[in-house]
């Protein structure tokens, strides 16, 4: 996958999830019928309150142009 793409699809991960600032994620490539996907997977810490932390993973599916196609986090 490309650099600049890939610091694309973090920038929106990040500004829908703050918490996966500064995470790399693991690119999987994936082909279907339509083209290439690659899904993204990001494993961060959620700070909770009585200095608790939670992980917390988000998937990204995005086609070779970098669109994204779905994008979800775990509680």
């Amino acid at each position: 996958m490309d650099r600049d793409l890939l610091q694309k699809i973090n920038q929106k991960v990040v500004s829908r999830f703050p918490e996966m600032r500064g995470v790399k994620p693991s690119v999987k490539r994936e082909r279907t019928h339509s083209g290439l996907r690659f899904r993204l997977t990001y494993k961060g810490k959620v700070e909770l309150p009585g200095d608790r932390t939670m992980k917390r993973v988000t998937h990204v599916l995005v086609d070779e142009r970098g669109k994204v196609l779905r994008m979800s986090t775990s509680k």
